[in-house]
């Protein structure tokens, strides 16, 4: 018998539900009216007879991981191939640090005398600032009096920097650069011993006031790339503070981070299109910022010596090199390459133009080989290798056409198209904090 009433009614519902879950994924079922949407009951045996779709089967999109989605070790490779290279450099290089009569010495004696009481430019003259001596003298003071504890410090604060250098440049690269990066870094710089003088290295440095001063700068402009993707005004405070940390380290690095910090600034003004009282508050919290540590180190040098005195504490670095003769000394002026200033300027553009004849070497390559990108990597690989293998046979080639001296050729160029890129994208923000990151690295780099 065929039902009738509330029974009918509840029927037709029925098939209609069952009607609507027919219909393919993806598709809608066009409008119709009340009237049309009632099946004729000369249809029922038809519908009756369709496969009864399960309402979980509708939805086929899988609640599992995307096909394309990597695997735990291929998200983790950067991770695990920078760990190994730390771990295997440290151990390669254990106790064998420092260097036991040049430059070292102070480094230990130092921290050591003012965590037994002295101050810092009253009982020990010193020629840079006071931030690193009374950190270390902290860590003395906190773990115990020796080398190690100083190593050891040292080593944590190498792991943190190779993690800022990893997470800036793969935000503004990829991982694979990032990743080549650290190992660079800590291969070449963190652990090197290139030469007969084993103190030029970031565990046992002949000067803290250059790994601290780095360490903070890089701080910085992580802070300051972060407020370029998303402004937050504690960000700013955060990068204010560091730049505040750095000018009490050493004079060359701090004139450095200050470049960057203008940079950057002047980056983050252009993203926000005008000065705007939001904008003011930012660079106001950053300035705020950098003085709070400057303030702290006078009022605590105004306790224990005059307020000229204190004053030229504070300045560290910066009052020697404006208030004595330093700056005229030779090994300060052999260093900038002034002893010879001709011979070393064509040096400088010699190297830069090797330096660019191969990038654009690297360039007519990736573009000849267009279409596959395992033409390019094997191209790549063949120039990589060819370079590795020329160091290889000659390790001083480094040293003899010095290398670092194109950096004052090479970063302005860098500079330039990097600013430009940043121009071009200022209206993608992401885009444009990508290159503003490069931008500040090239400022720093030069400066």
């Amino acid at each position: 018998p065929r039902p009738t009433g509330r029974g009918r009614m509840h029927l037709r519902a029925c098939y209609r539900r069952a009607d609507a879950l027919s219909h393919r994924p993806g598709t809608r079922p066009k409008a119709q009216t009340r009237r049309s949407r009632l099946t004729p009951i000369s249809e029922w045996p038809k519908i009756a007879r369709r496969p009864q779709i399960s309402p979980t089967a509708v939805n086929h999109t899988p609640r599992s991981m995307p096909p394309d989605a990597p695997s735990f070790a291929k998200r983790h490779v950067s991770f695990i191939v920078i760990a190994v290279t730390f771990l295997l450099m440290a151990a390669m290089s254990w106790r064998g640090w420092p260097d036991v009569l040049i430059d070292f010495g102070h480094e230990l004696y130092i921290p050591w005398q003012l965590s037994e009481g002295k101050v810092l430019y009253q009982d020990i003259a010193y020629l840079y600032g006071p931030l690193s001596q009374y950190l270390n003298a902290l860590w003395l003071r906190v773990f115990g009096v020796s080398v190690m504890t100083l190593a050891l410090c040292n080593l944590a604060i190498l792991a943190g920097m190779t993690c800022l250098i990893h997470r800036m440049l793969a935000s503004a690269c990829d991982r694979l650069t990032a990743t080549t990066a650290c190992v660079f870094f800590l291969t070449v710089f963190g652990f090197a011993h290139c030469l007969n003088i084993g103190n030029y290295n970031y565990v046992c440095p002949y000067s803290h006031e250059a790994t601290h001063g780095l360490a903070l700068t890089l701080a910085m402009v992580s802070c300051l790339q972060r407020h370029s993707i998303r402004p937050r005004c504690h960000m700013m405070g955060v990068a204010g503070f560091c730049f505040g940390l750095v000018f009490l380290t050493r004079a060359e690095i701090s004139l450095a981070a200050a470049g960057a910090a203008r940079g950057g600034s002047r980056g983050l003004l252009i993203l926000e299109g005008k000065l705007t009282r939001q904008a003011i508050l930012w660079m106001g919290a950053f300035v705020a910022a950098a003085i709070v540590p400057v303030a702290a180190f006078f009022l605590y040098f105004l306790a224990h010596m005059p307020t000229g005195e204190a004053v030229r504490a504070v300045g560290g670095s910066w009052t020697t090199l404006l208030t004595s003769d330093v700056s005229s000394n030779w090994f300060f002026v052999s260093g900038m390459g002034f002893e010879n200033p001709v011979q070393n300027l064509l040096i400088m553009l010699a190297v830069s133009a090797c330096i660019v004849a191969l990038l654009l070497l690297a360039c007519v390559i990736d573009v000849r080989c267009r279409d596959p990108q395992t033409t390019r990597r094997r191209a790549g690989m063949i120039v990589n290798v060819v370079i590795i293998c020329a160091i290889l046979m000659d390790p001083g080639i480094l040293l003899h056409f010095g290398v670092g001296r194109a950096l004052p050729v090479l970063t302005p160029l860098a500079f330039i198209a990097l600013a430009a890129l940043f121009w071009r994208g200022r209206h993608d923000r992401s885009a444009a904090a990508r290159a503003l990151l490069l931008t500040m690295w090239t400022t720093l780099g030069g400066m």
